[in-house]
């Protein structure tokens, strides 16, 4: 009875989860990189319960997915230390995220080469992995209380602190579960129950800021906004700071919501302050500062930059794109312009 509804509950998260991706990147026009992140932990948690169901239906399935189900909790720790770590620039930093991959490598390759007991040195690796992360996010959570605090994104689908806390939750579950497997203990099926749960739960944590970014993208319409010159002032020099002082068109992830976040404004009231007011459009003004931006560090730079890392440094996401904004403002294509640089250096 219990396994029934839980998989029914599996089902409907699953199902809510998704229309809450599609919704999320139909309405931003893309998801922001702290709700990917987000996103990216519900589904590392379903993917167990989701691969027992498809091998109960079919009657098969591959045992390197098994094992990638098994492992999956330990990739939870570095998805959530991204998600609550400040954003220091925009470069993947691929060498430190790969070492925080490791213990996930051993365990998944463990499982793949013992499929019916695990190791104890295994075990080990695998608790002192979700012990590590429980003492950076305590400590996170300690700093977080004595320093000031920085302004953080307002889409965020679900706070650092609650993330920190379902994460101690979760990892004892998983913990528990790793030795109740290991000492065959009559209740691992119980507690397989009780780590399901968390992930539905995880569903109720998303939903509170979920509904809070869609009632503000379906706000009153922009002409009952009722912009005072005051207002539209402030607005702007709000603006004017973003763009000139903490440089938010440098972050790829950037929609007309995450602006509106921003500006503490509905999507519709900053679409009109940009198209009415300041004469301009979000793509158009956001596009024209990251070009300028491009165009900046080709200035900077003594060496001849490769123009897969000029567009994505300036916030692009598209190198096609970046190459028709930049002729568009510059009347030069980028490889073009630093070509003729490099030819007039002495």
């Amino acid at each position: 009875m219990i396994a029934e509804s839980l998989k029914v509950m599996h089902i409907i998260t699953v199902s809510y989860v998704l229309f809450v991706t599609l919704s999320l990147r139909m309405i931003q026009g893309k998801l922001a990189i702290d709700q990917a992140l987000s996103l990216t932990v519900f589904w590392l948690l379903v993917i167990t319960p989701m691969f027992e169901y498809i091998g109960l239906a079919w009657n098969y399935i591959p045992y390197f997915l098994v094992a990638f189900s098994h492992s999956s909790i330990l990739l939870v720790g570095p998805v959530i230390l991204l998600y609550i770590q400040p954003q220091k620039g925009h470069r993947f930093d691929v060498y430190r995220f790969s070492i925080a991959l490791f213990p996930f490598a051993i365990f998944f390759t463990a499982r793949l080469l013992e499929r019916n007991d695990i190791p104890s040195l295994i075990i080990l690796v695998y608790i002192s992995s979700l012990t590590y992360y429980q003492y950076i996010f305590f400590k996170k959570l300690k700093s977080k209380n004595k320093e000031k605090e920085e302004k953080k994104p307002k889409y965020d689908l679900i706070s650092k602190e609650k993330i920190i806390v379902f994460y101690f939750i979760l990892s004892i579950a998983y913990a528990a579960q790793v030795i109740a497997d290991k000492l065959g203990s009559p209740y691992l099926r119980f507690i397989l129950d009780i780590t399901n749960i968390l992930t539905f739960s995880y569903v109720l944590l998303l939903s509170k800021n979920y509904i809070i970014l869609i009632k503000g993208s379906f706000s009153p319409p922009s002409k009952d906004s009722k912009f005072t010159h005051e207002l539209i002032k402030s607005k702007k020099e709000i603006l004017d700071n973003l763009l000139k002082v903490e440089k938010i068109h440098l972050r790829s992830e950037l929609s007309l919501s995450c602006l509106a976040k921003e500006l503490e404004l509905s999507p519709n009231q900053t679409s009109e302050l940009l198209n009415k007011h300041l004469k301009t459009s979000f793509y158009s003004l956001i596009n024209k500062y990251r070009v300028k931006s491009a165009m900046s560090r080709i200035m900077s730079s003594d060496e001849e930059l490769s123009i897969t890392e000029l567009y994505m440094s300036s916030g692009f996401s598209n190198k096609n794109t970046f190459y028709k904004e930049f002729k568009k403002e510059f009347d030069i294509s980028p490889r073009k312009f630093i070509k003729s640089r490099l030819i007039d250096k002495p």
